[in-house]
């Protein structure tokens, strides 16, 4: 009795087989995804009708509706028209980011569309130098970047100061010739006066 309602829904099935020259193409029954193009073997379905569609980055989306028919094959051909190229970047280290034609595009390592034609691609990331290369894509094409950033020369040490461009240095010093000129005055005035006492004169020098 168990057997009995397999047997039957095998019965109201029938076969589709899809024939495209567009290899990795995904292929979606009614929104699923049932492979990639080629398909190793038919689909089973169940009778009625169903939506087909094929998918592949840099093509047009396949869309059909077929009538499946119990215990018959029905062939489709699909085949895609390729719309734009893809890129597809990588690099050491990962995690660059990916600018074309000035716009930004990603982060390696990333894989999407990029429409026909002359493009400059920039790659940028801390510590390494910038990575420009100019690429010609065409209609299905996929171009594969793979570069190994260098990464930029360290900065030169700071330049240490010679103790004679301190202008400090000559500052303290001129004050120190100055207040010993002073005190070598006073004392010549003192001893000049016969030993008359006067105020003291404490000067404060910058250092």
């Amino acid at each position: 009795m168990m057997g009995i309602p397999d047997a039957d829904a095998r019965r109201k099935r029938g076969r589709l087989k899809i024939k495209s020259d567009t290899v990795g193409a995904q292929v979606f029954i009614n929104g699923k995804p049932v492979g990639a193009i080629p398909l190793k073997r038919s689909l089973r379905l169940r009778k009625g009708r169903h939506t087909v569609r094929l998918s592949k980055l840099g093509y047009a989306d396949f869309l059909e509706s077929v009538t499946i028919k119990r215990g018959r094959t029905t062939r489709l051909e699909a085949d895609l028209i390729e719309l734009d190229g893809i890129l597809n970047v990588d690099s050491f280290p990962a995690g660059a980011d990916v600018i074309v034609d000035g716009r930004f595009f990603g982060r390696t390592p990333i894989r999407d569309v990029l429409e026909t034609g002359q493009h400059t691609v920039v790659m940028k990331a801390p510590q390494y130098l910038e990575f420009r290369t100019e690429i010609d894509v065409e209609a299905g094409q996929e171009i594969m970047l793979n570069p190994d950033l260098i990464p930029a020369p360290a900065p030169p040490p700071p330049q240490s100061e010679a103790w004679y461009q301190n202008r400090w240095i000559w500052v303290g010093t001129a004050g120190v010739v100055l207040t010993t000129a002073l005190a070598l005055a006073i004392a010549t005035s003192n001893q000049e006066s016969g030993g008359q006492q006067y105020p003291s004169i404490v000067i404060e020098t910058m250092r």
